[in-house]
């Protein structure tokens, strides 16, 4: 009698933890739709929970607040996605220390493992970046063709306003123009306008 008894309160004691699941994906779901509904109007697009998927000057965006945990705490990222076009060379860009382990003043840093594309990157990029208002991640994947924006953020509704999506859209645009322009074979690159 009593391994039923266990065996009942275990079924509902699962029961009752699938239950409050659902009913905290749907309240998440339905916040995130908010949230995401003036975004999703904007790129002509649709969301689903945590991500939204549309087109930015007929190129294809995916923005998503990402979630990473470790056993203390979880921080959350927000993505912005743009595919500009496959080409070149991966390479990045951040905001970190000028010393080992990103300690020491900060500026932005191009990595890439070309130097020359390193060298028209710091030329055509940064003076863009240096006047933007956050420090995001960006990175550019070569074989996709992707550019990516990455900023940590405060919680897992921290989406970003109209006006603010915009103006990520529109640097990721001109950094892809830019790297149309710079990420080519040495003496096939176009002037940077």
């Amino acid at each position: 009698m009593d391994t039923i008894l266990i065996f009942v309160g275990a079924i509902v004691f699962i029961a009752a933890i699938a239950v409050l699941v659902v009913v905290y994906l749907k309240k998440a779901n339905a916040k995130y739709a908010q949230l995401w509904a003036p975004l999703a109007g904007f790129v002509s697009g649709t969301s689903k929970g945590s991500k939204l998927t549309g087109t930015f000057n007929s190129m294809p965006v995916q923005a998503r607040i990402n979630a990473v945990s470790d056993d203390n705490s979880t921080d959350y990222f927000y993505e912005l996605v743009l595919t500009p076009g496959a080409q070149g060379k991966d390479w990045s860009l951040s905001y970190t220390g000028d010393k080992l382990l990103g300690m020491g003043a900060k500026s932005w840093h191009v990595k890439t493992k070309d130097d020359g594309l390193k060298q028209r990157l710091a030329e055509s990029v940064l003076p863009t970046l240096e006047q933007w208002p956050s420090f995001p991640e960006i990175t550019y994947k070569a074989k996709g063709g992707t550019l990516k924006y990455a900023i940590k953020v405060k919680s897992m509704y921290a989406i970003p306003g109209l006006d603010e999506f915009k103006q990520e859209l529109e640097l990721l645009a001109r950094l892809g123009e830019i790297n149309r322009q710079v990420n080519q074979p040495a003496g096939q690159q176009v002037s940077v306008a």
